[in-house]
């Protein structure tokens, strides 16, 4: 059986956490492939035209980054 892909993110942000070696790339790969798709979503349709494609890669790093100092350390699943 394998792990459902929630579980493995809330897996791989403990293993962040705990400075597992190679966890943190892991996580920011992850986090990355999974919001992807809800952060073009939000700047091509709620930015209602002041974004565009060519900002989606750069709203997404910056989600990831507040993410990473923001939430990492109180993470709880």
């Amino acid at each position: 059986m394998h792990a459902s892909p929630a579980r493995s993110l809330d897996d791989l942000a403990l293993a962040a956490q705990r400075r597992v070696p190679g966890a943190d790339e892991q996580l920011v790969r992850e986090l990355l492939d999974k919001l992807r798709p809800i952060v073009a979503f939000t700047v091509l349709t709620a930015a209602r035209g002041a974004l565009g494609e060519d900002d989606i890669e750069d709203v997404l790093h910056d989600v990831v980054m507040l993410v990473w100092r923001h939430d990492l350390a109180s993470f709880d699943p």
